[in-house]
């Protein structure tokens, strides 16, 4: 675990940038499909979105009350999908605004698919 997401070549597997704006844990860093920005969780329950030529927080979404392990891009480029330990997964827009889903609690687990 570390205050630090890690950006590889994909081509190469080697190390090529690291993202360290993170004031607590930071966990599941992922590339959109053009490389452009990358987006992660982390313990604080903020998603950060950044991009990936300056490492610059382009926005931070706060709206989950306890840690985010999952942050996925969506296939249209536009939506973020978060899951945290609060029970919620969020779908957030880049450019809008966040709405949750709370799951009922008879739910064990919760999978996530863009269609």
């Amino acid at each position: 675990m570390a205050r630090q997401v890690l950006l590889y070549n994909g081509r190469t597997q080697q190390l090529e940038r690291q993202i360290t704006r993170f004031k607590d844990i930071a966990y599941s860093g992922c590339y959109r499909i053009d490389g452009r920005l990358v987006v992660a969780g982390g313990e604080t329950g903020v998603v950060q979105l950044f991009d990936t030529g300056s490492r610059n927080v382009l926005r931070q979404f706060k709206g989950h009350q306890r840690p985010v392990h999952v942050a996925r891009f969506s296939p249209d480029k536009l939506h973020v999908l978060s899951g945290g330990d609060d029970a919620t997964v969020r779908p957030l827009a880049i450019a809008g605004s966040i709405r949750s889903i709370v799951p009922r609690r008879s739910w064990s687990w919760c999978e996530a698919r863009w269609y």
